[in-house]
Formats: structure tokens, sequence, C-alpha cells
């Protein structure tokens, strides 16, 4: 492995300072313009190559770290590009020399600046507040987060600082979680009758006590994020399905609290009111908990966010189904009259009840066989037959064809989503650091450099493996494909149509397989016969 890496510069250092303003313009000037400027500017100008070198494979690939970047941040636009990640170079080098692994072969290793100056700044001085915005407002498509630049800075924030905070927000969350399940577990064991006074002199009562005090503390400071970001946000802006159910979970969380820890409101704690009000909280508890982790795996979109995208889209169905199952329970009702003395139809004896059986009858959980002891049998199973066919065989397929249709929709474009869940997470954190912490962290290679530096592997440099050569169909020879593009920079479609193709391939070579085992036992059959 050679020791000497191959510079190859594009551009030199540049000394004027108003030459640099000019070509990476402050981000205030750009979002004093107009939207589709900015937008412009970010697709034709977001990044500029500033040159590229060549590593050994090995350690190009051990210095990315399975990243699709590296970032730094500085505070001028003037550096000397080639030497910024010489510390990091020479530790993978060293990796490389002690294991004695790795390829002969050098890979290329471009260099490009964020051509916006101040993008990282935090809140309104910096980009990510105004795209975040604009996005839920409706105003700017989610393709926006995909552009190169606006890649490079959620990669520059998220690895700088955001991730971290993300981490001590969860560690917390756990134990705010943890606190409340083993208030869950206790408080059966306890007597609801007991004043406070007599419930802490109780084992059950003093954990349970205890835990409802740090549920109560620990939630202050997630409170706090959530109203820096609605003050930061417009109220339309804010509101999104994971603010909904964090002010949920803080309504039950602090109505529990109330009633369970004021002697006044304790007697409500032996009601089937406080029993609800403590299991639906456990449900916003765990669901929350996926607002934290659905970041360890981008490539999955989370329960919340699949059920709500899903449902959203079933909203005319789902009313359909509702006020069929309303109509045909109501109609049982209604024939019931004159049978509901029978022990069968105790389930038709009141409305709610019908209800339940109604929608039981779509898992089979009726028995058409009682319709014969009713006093209309043939009008009685005419109408259960017409049930069966309306809303079990033909809208129950179709609302699970709508909800399978609705899955996969949800399931696109995961690395989009995943962008915009970072864009968020970090722009969300940014809003509750204090302007105090921003200015002390500001400098310029802190958390808020004025200028990005972006490495990434040049993907022309790699070796690309035209597998559909392998797959020809005999007689047929196949089209090398085009060579992979650097993450951000691909055509819209592009991966679709390459994936298409692979399995149009994959067919080809099943169909010629088939082919000749037609063949094959065409033969056999000849010379049987």
């Amino acid at each position: 492995m050679a020791e000497t890496r191959l510079h190859v510069p594009l551009l030199r250092p540049q000394d004027d300072d108003r030459q640099t303003a000019q070509e990476n313009p402050h981000v205030t000037t750009l979002l004093q313009g107009n939207f589709s400027s900015l937008i412009n500017h970010l697709e034709t100008d977001g990044v500029k190559k500033l040159g590229s070198f060549k590593v050994n494979a090995y350690v190009a690939e051990t210095l990315m770290g399975g990243e699709p970047m590296l970032t730094q941040g500085s505070g001028s636009a003037s550096l000397a590009w080639d030497q910024m990640w010489e510390p990091q170079l020479q530790q993978a080098e060293a990796h490389v020399r002690l294991t004695s692994q790795g390829w002969q072969d050098d890979v290329s290793l471009d260099v490009y600046l964020l051509r916006i100056a101040a993008a990282a700044h935090p809140d309104e001085q910096g980009l990510l507040r105004y795209l975040v915005s604009q996005y839920r407002k409706g105003n700017m498509d989610m393709r926006v987060f995909g552009l190169p630049a606006v890649q490079a800075l959620i990669h520059f924030k998220w690895w700088r600082y955001s991730k971290r905070l993300l981490m001590s927000q969860l560690a917390l969350y756990l134990v705010w979680l943890t606190a409340y399940t083993t208030f869950c577990v206790k408080l059966p064991e306890e007597d609801h009758s007991l004043t406070l006074a007599e419930v802490v002199k109780t084992p059950a009562g003093q954990v349970n006590v205890v835990c409802q005090v740090v549920c109560l503390v620990i939630m202050v400071p997630f409170l706090y994020q959530d109203l820096t970001s609605m003050m930061a946000y417009s109220l339309h802006s804010w509101t999104s399905r994971w603010n909904l159910l964090n002010k949920v979970s803080y309504m039950f969380q602090i109505t529990i609290s109330a009633l369970y820890l004021v002697d006044s409101l304790r007697p409500w704690t032996s009601t089937t009111a406080f029993d609800a009000l403590v299991a639906a909280h456990v449900a916003t508890m765990y669901l929350r908990l996926q607002y934290y982790t659905r970041i360890f795996h981008p490539a999955r979109p989370s329960f919340v966010d699949t059920m709500a995208d899903v449902f959203l889209g079933l909203a005319d169905l789902m009313a359909v189904f509702i006020l069929l199952i309303w109509a045909f329970a109501l109609a049982f009702y209604t024939l019931f009259t004159n049978d509901v003395d029978k022990e069968q139809f105790a389930s038709w004896r009141e409305l709610w009840s019908s209800m339940v059986a109604a929608y039981s009858a779509l898992r089979g959980g009726l028995d058409y066989h009682s319709f014969f002891d009713s006093s209309s049998p043939v009008l009685m199973t005419s109408v259960f037959v017409v049930f069966q066919f309306t809303v079990v065989t033909c809208l129950s397929r179709i609302i699970t064809g709508a909800i399978i249709r609705g899955t996969d929709e949800a399931a696109g474009d995961v690395g989009l989503k995943a962008l915009l869940t970072k864009a968020s997470i970090i722009d969300e954190g940014d809003a509750l650091m204090p302007a105090w912490v921003e200015r002390w962290l500001g400098h310029p290679n802190g958390w808020f450099p004025t200028y990005i530096y972006i490495l990434k592997v040049d993907p022309k440099s790699l070796d690309s493996v035209k597998t559909q050569s392998d797959w020809a169909v005999e007689g047929q020879e196949s089209s090398a494909g085009d060579e992979g593009t650097a993450e951000g920079t691909a055509e819209p479609g592009s991966g679709e149509v390459a994936e298409l193709k692979g399995k149009v391939a994959e067919l080809r070579g099943q169909v010629a397989d088939m082919k000749h085992m037609v063949r094959a036992l065409c033969k056999r059959m000849d010379v049987k016969a």
C-alpha cells in the first residue's frame, strides 16, 4: 500500500473575501429573496467541488466508516482542503497497516464546499428552520431534503451534536417510562380508600408516590422542549402527529398525578375512569418511545407514522364501514324485538351490544343457525346474507387491499423521510438551546460554523459489477447500466428503473430455464414414445 496520496486540485483556496462572498452567499441574503431562487441555488450551486485525492480502497472504507459522506465545519472558505482530513486519514492508514488488510486498488475522494455561508447556524439564523417550516406548511416538496447541499447540512449537524442530544433525551425518557411502568405494576396492590398520608406508610404506596414524583419531574424538560418548539413555529407548522401525541401524554400524566397525589381527588382512583386513564397513558408512553428509536432503523418507517398515513388515506372507507355496521346493527336490533327473551338472542337486546355483535360477525363470531329459531327466520336470514356479502365479503376486502396499498406507499421514499426526520429533530433541538449556549458553541470550529466541507467517495472510481450480463438470455446481450451517482444527485426514478431492469433480466433468465426444462421434458417423452 502506497504511503503517499495523489492530490488533484480543481480550485485553489481563495484569498479575495469579496469573491468568496459572491460565490458563497450568506444564508440571510438567500432567505430574503424569493423561495424559487433559494431552491434554484440549492439545486445548481449548492455545493462546489474543490478537488480530489486518491487513497487505498480499504483506507477509504475505514475512513468513511459506512457513512455516505464526512463533513467538517470551518470559519473560512479558503482552507487547505487537501489537509483537512489528514488526522483521520493517518488513523485509517495506521489501522490498515496494523490489520494487514486492504486492496491494492485506489479510489478517489472528492472534496466539496457547501456554498451557503452560515447555513449551519441555529434557528432563524440558519437554513434548516426555514426548510422544515416550509415543508410543514405544505409549501415545499420533500425532495428538497435530498439535494446534496441539504444532505450535507443535515449530516454535519446530526453527527456534530444532534444525535448525542437525542440519545440523552432517550435516556431521560426511559427513566420516565420505567417509573410509570412500575407505578402501573404496583397500583393494584394499593388500597384506594386510604389517604395519601396513609398510603405512604405502605410499601406499594411508597413506590407509587416516588414513581409519580419522578414522572412529573422528568416530564418538565420534555414539556419545555415542546413549548419552545411551539414558539419557534406557527401553530399550523408545529402541529404534527408526534406533537399531538406529546400533548395528550402530558395531559394524561398531569391528570393521573393530580388524582393520585391530591387527597381531595383520591376517591377518583377507585373509579373505572381512572383505570381507563392509566391504561390509555400506557399506550401513549410506549408509542412515544418510537420517536426516539426510529432513527436506529431509518430505512423502516415507524409504526405511528405508518398507521397515521394509512388511516388518513382510509378515512372515507372507514366512515362507510362504520355507517354500515351501525345500519345493520340497528336493523338486527329492530328485527329481534320479538325474540329478546330467547337466550340465543341476548346480544341483540341492547343497541350497543348489537353493534358489538355485528362487528363480531365480521370475524365469524355469529352463528347463523340461531336465525332459524327467530320469529321471522326467512327475513332474518336474508338480512344476514346481505350483511355478509356487503360488509364481510366486499367492503372488508376493499379495506384490506387499501391498507396493503397504504402500507406500501408509507414505506416509500424511506431515504427522504429519514432525512426529514433528522432535520426536524435537529431543528427542535436547536430551538431548545438558550441563546447563551448557542453563542458559546457557535465558534468557527464548534456546532454552528460558517462553512461546511464535504468528503465523498467518487462513485466513478469504484469497480462496477454488471450483474445483468450474468443473466443474459441466450442469443441476447445485456447492455451495461450507467455507473452509480453520488447520493442525492441521482435523477428522479433512476433507482426504480435500474431495479425494474434487474427484475426483467431475472425473469428472462427464469423463462430461459423453463424453456430448457420443457425441451428436456419433450425429448424424454419422444424417447418413451
